[in-house]
């Protein structure tokens, strides 16, 4: 604002519009980012970009990185769950264990492919 306050969104109908004088990325938990940005679409659509980039992206690459389940734990329990998985007695699977094994093996799929997807990204970071 013209005083140097931020509106960051809650204030901005005590001013005019054009009387913004720049956009800075910020979030209710009180980071801000530094830069200004013009006070156009465009600077705005730059704050929300830095904001993303720089404040909220990082959050969650932390918060998910807190609840990553590792390898050890996982392959394990998937064995388990396919160690449960019963037949009826003439060795037909039941429509449960049908799901069981189907999730199983959607989840071996997603690991699959990760583990592929980290291989080709460590190749090209040497």
């Amino acid at each position: 604002m013209p005083d140097g306050e931020f509106s960051n969104g809650e204030w901005s109908d005590r001013y005019p519009h054009d009387t913004h004088t720049a956009f800075v990325a910020a979030c209710s938990c009180g980071w801000h980012g530094t830069p200004e940005h013009p006070p156009t679409d465009a600077g705005e659509e730059a704050a929300y970009d830095e904001w993303q980039r720089d404040h909220l992206n990082p959050m969650v690459r932390a918060e998910a990185s807190r609840h990553t389940i590792p390898a050890n734990v996982l392959l394990p329990f998937l064995n388990s769950l396919r160690n449960a998985a019963t037949s009826d007695a003439d060795g037909t699977l039941s429509d449960h264990s049908r799901g069981v094994f189907s999730t199983i093996d959607a989840v071996e799929e997603l690991l699959d492919q990760l583990a592929s997807e980290g291989r080709r990204s460590s190749r090209v970071g040497r």
